[in-house]
């Protein structure tokens, strides 16, 4: 089930906080979900489990993270901490 999908089902329309770590497919759940959700929908902070980052399909998902208006803001051994700045 994908994000978009689960948000709806439990009537989120707004997110503080997404912690995720889907076990090397975070670019392509991410990627679908910002390429078609509402802008409003977008977290205002991300925490991503970059281990896996090597098996991305997207080697530049986080430079998308980036052009979409997302500014790393922390980076751990495990994971990188995003907070979005504009709405691009």
């Amino acid at each position: 089930i994908t994000l978009a999908k689960i948000l709806k089902k439990h009537n989120i329309n707004q997110i503080n906080c997404l912690k995720i770590d889907i076990e090397g497919f975070e670019d392509v759940a991410l990627t679908t979900f910002f390429e078609t959700s509402e802008k409003s929908l977008f977290p205002l902070h991300v925490v991503i489990e970059h281990t896996s980052k090597t098996q991305w399909k997207n080697r530049d998902f986080m430079e998308f993270l980036h052009q979409i208006g997302y500014e790393t803001k922390l980076k751990t051994r495990s994971n990188t901490c995003l907070s979005l700045l504009t709405m691009v």
